[in-house]
């Protein structure tokens, strides 16, 4: 399955046309579990898959299953259609995972858990805070090809203390949405949101929403999510890991 890795990757990357954040809400698109990041004291942390601990290479290895499954289910569909006769496809729309954590849990607890997911073939995930009733915000992780480059409109890094940054320029929460609205429809539009290690998880959680909601109306599947745990200062290219 670690060979097909790459190929599911680049399929969970693809954006039909015209497809938005709303895309998570269609019929194609399944929810494929729960994913909750807790402290355990210090600097462990556990991740729980519908309740059961798992590692992060189980996780990663479930998401190839999952995804794997996904694709052949979609193979098969496409191969019951009579040779010739059109039909419409709209792009391959795999399943999501939902993420939860505490708030004030640091991405360098559960940063590794989004890699793990990525590496999984899932283009997208929900967050939400463990416990509570608030809306799930939708992120996309940063995919490309090997070698490739993305530019995008805007990086905003999340550090410690809820502390923001746009391109560099100190922001808060309805600077950032200023910001994103007055890309309007520009060419180049993407926003990443980039956490350090110290960034906590409601400080992700808003700066997606706010993003999102911004966003939620445009071509693009935004807001994107990337960042590795323990990497700080300015980089031109978020690292995806």
């Amino acid at each position: 399955m670690r060979g097909l890795a790459p190929l599911l990757l680049a399929m969970s990357a693809c954006s039909p046309s015209g497809e938005s954040n709303e895309a998570a809400n269609a019929p194609d698109r399944q929810l494929a579990a729960t994913v909750t990041i807790v402290s355990t004291g210090g600097a462990d942390c556990a991740i729980r898959w519908n309740g059961a601990r798992v590692s992060q290479e189980a996780l990663t290895r479930a998401g190839l299953r999952i995804n794997l499954e996904a694709v052949e289910r979609l193979d098969a569909e496409l191969r019951s259609y009579p040779p010739g006769e059109a039909h419409e496809y709209d792009g391959y729309l795999g399943p999501y995972v939902r993420v939860e954590a505490q708030r004030g849990l640091p991405y360098s607890c559960f940063g590794p858990a989004l890699g793990a997911l990525q590496r999984g073939a899932f283009s997208l995930v929900t967050l939400r805070p463990a416990g509570e009733q608030a809306p799930e915000q939708r992120a996309w992780f940063a995919v490309g090809s090997p070698g490739s480059t993305r530019r995008y409109a805007a990086i905003v890094r999340l550090a410690a203390g809820g502390r923001m940054t746009w391109n560099g320029e100190a922001v808060d929460l309805n600077g950032l949405r200023q910001r994103v609205r007055a890309l309007g429809g520009q060419t180049l539009d993407d926003v990443v949101v980039a956490p350090a290690a110290e960034a906590d998880f409601m400080a992700v959680y808003e700066a997606i929403r706010v993003v999102g909601e911004e966003k939620a109306g445009g071509a693009n599947m935004m807001p994107i999510l990337s960042g590795c745990a323990g990497t700080t200062g300015p980089v031109r290219e978020p690292p995806v890991c």
